[in-house]
């Protein structure tokens, strides 16, 4: 065997790591969320995202309110609503998140704004400082 051993490769990775920054998206959450962002009398409430053209399709996205009755991507949408009769369904709609549609924000610019709004109801963290001990 040629080369370093795994154990010394998985050494140098530690010590990387330190530096390395993870971001985890909750995909199947946040087309939810953004329903919530352009609506906000669904804030506090169950939402899950689907239902297809005429409301009898799948699940695709569902908030984690909706998600503690059951409620999750696949579920068909009249089990959605035996398992939570008071969830709100947002019907996806095409386009609706992209610049091309006038009445609505841009994908990025509702990013950006649920992240300002996130970090504002967040308490501050203490931020270590690369290479302080």
């Amino acid at each position: 065997m040629t080369g370093p051993s795994p154990l010394a490769t998985l050494a140098a990775t530690v010590s990387e790591a330190q530096q390395l920054r993870i971001l985890h998206v909750d995909g199947d959450t946040f087309f939810a969320s953004c329903e919530i962002a352009m609506d906000a009398s669904l804030s506090g409430r169950p939402v899950w995202v689907g239902g297809g053209r005429t409301g009898d399709g799948i699940v695709i996205a569902a908030n984690r309110l909706a998600k503690r009755y059951g409620i999750k991507t696949g579920t068909a949408c009249f089990e959605a609503k035996r398992l939570c009769p008071q969830a709100i369904l947002a019907q996806a709609i095409q386009g609706k998140l992209t610049p091309q549609n006038p009445n609505d924000e841009p994908a990025t610019a509702l990013l950006k704004r649920l992240h300002e709004q996130r970090e504002a109801e967040s308490p501050p963290k203490r931020r270590k400082q690369m290479g302080a001990s």
